[in-house]
């Protein structure tokens, strides 16, 4: 199957090359993921390294793998998990907190035009 191909290819040396395998897995999104969970499982680090990757690319449908993943015995793999949960929570935050103005008076996110400004904040500047 092809998605046993792209897991293979993900601990490649050239980089090129673990890129685009990652990349295509996430395209491929849902099917992937089983598979995904038993690299990130496996002993060799540097799959279990580009599993949790590419788990973290392919956002909120890898929650639940990811909590599963960190209910594991294994140390290393638990740690992964650990990881992949919080990068991908910071950046599901990350994302939702630039759809936002935060503007808590002094704070904002969109720049403020001097003119737009109130005026006490213009002659301060």
């Amino acid at each position: 199957m092809r998605i046993h191909a792209l897991i293979e290819a993900m601990p490649n040396a050239n980089e090129d090359i673990r890129c685009e395998a990652g990349e295509m897995l996430v395209r491929i999104g849902q099917p992937a993921i089983p598979y995904l969970v038993e690299a990130a499982k496996g002993s060799d680090e540097k799959l279990r390294e580009c599993a949790f990757l590419t788990l973290i690319m392919m956002d909120e449908k890898a929650l639940p793998a990811i909590a599963q993943l960190m209910k594991s015995e294994d140390r290393f793999v638990k740690l992964g998990a650990m990881t992949a949960m919080l990068l991908l929570q910071t950046k599901i935050k990350d994302r939702q907190m630039d759809g936002e103005a935060v503007d808590a008076g002094r704070f904002s996110k969109r720049p403020v035009k001097p003119e737009a400004a109130p005026m006490e904040k213009r002659r301060m500047a």
